[in-house]
């Protein structure tokens, strides 16, 4: 599927980097990942420094199809509910997908950067002043509460969609570090919707990372 800010590129004929070494990204999170610079159908790593328009993931034996969980959502949450969605890949080794080795099978999602634009990023738990071990510690309405200080309505509106969306489809990594705001000049608008997964088929109980 063509997409917007990707030039032409499609998951037909899509290149990988040759360099089999990994390079691993600082980016925080369950899923290991690397910052990479996405060129019409070519991938390769990013060069220490150097400005990276895409994130890929790495499928996770622990968390068995996860990034097929997190691109279905995102997805969904774009082109079905209207939501603001970075555009995300699936890529599959078919070989692999073949074989008797089904649950061995190598998934890279990739979605497009929205935390490199041209005003400055915020995650909220950092924003309100809450450090990275904190992050569950924010209740819905203290958020709430204190983000009616940056966003408008209508801002706040979308976030408490996004909110209920994480509850219906069971994601209780839904954490404070999970919801960003993007700041251009005086003004604070909430980021796309990121890290979209269901937690309750790999045995989390049924809790958000957010309390009510």
């Amino acid at each position: 599927r063509k997409s917007k800010g990707f030039g032409s590129f499609t998951t037909k004929n899509i290149v990988l980097p040759k360099d089999k070494k990994i390079y691993l990204s600082y980016l925080s999170g369950q899923q290991p990942k690397s910052t990479i610079v996405v060129n019409y159908n070519k991938i390769r790593f990013a060069k220490l420094g150097e400005y990276s328009n895409a994130i890929l993931k790495y499928s996770n034996k622990d968390f068995y199809l996860i990034n097929v969980i997190e691109n279905m959502f995102l997805n969904f949450a774009r082109l079905e509910l209207k939501f603001e969605c970075m555009p995300t890949f699936l890529l599959i080794d078919r070989q692999l997908r073949k074989s008797e080795f089904l649950r061995d099978t190598v998934d890279i999602f990739i979605s497009k950067r929205f935390d490199k634009t041209d005003g400055d990023y915020f995650e909220i738990s950092a924003l309100l002043g809450y450090v990275s071990e904190d992050k569950y510690k924010l209740s819905l309405e203290e958020i709430f509460e204190k983000m009616q200080d940056y966003l408008d309505k209508k801002e706040l509106e979308k976030l408490a969609k996004y909110y209920y969306f994480n509850f219906l489809i069971g994601n209780g990594d839904s954490h404070a570090k999970n919801f960003s705001v993007i700041k251009q000049g005086n003004n604070y608008k909430l980021a796309p919707l990121y890290d979209v997964v269901n937690t309750h088929i790999y045995g989390f109980n049924y809790s958000l990372g957010i309390p009510l």
